[in-house]
């Protein structure tokens, strides 16, 4: 079976993110989830590099890197 990724989910803040991507690690559905930010203009779609705050679960490491 493939890995994935699943859709970006915008978060309020970075607590937020993580709690998110916990309990998104949970569910059965998922091997893992990852937490990450990035600052930038979504009507410009125009956004800095991402970065890694914290990895739940059974990610792989080419995913850790977002």
């Amino acid at each position: 079976m493939a890995l994935g990724s699943g859709q970006a989910v915008d978060c309020p803040s970075m607590a937020a993110a993580l709690e998110r991507a916990e309990a998104l690690s949970r569910d059965p559905a998922n091997a893992g989830a990852i937490a990450f930010f990035r600052c930038g203009d979504a009507n410009l779609r125009e956004f800095t590099e991402d970065v890694l705050i914290r990895a739940f679960g059974n990610v792989p490491n080419d995913m850790r890197d977002p």
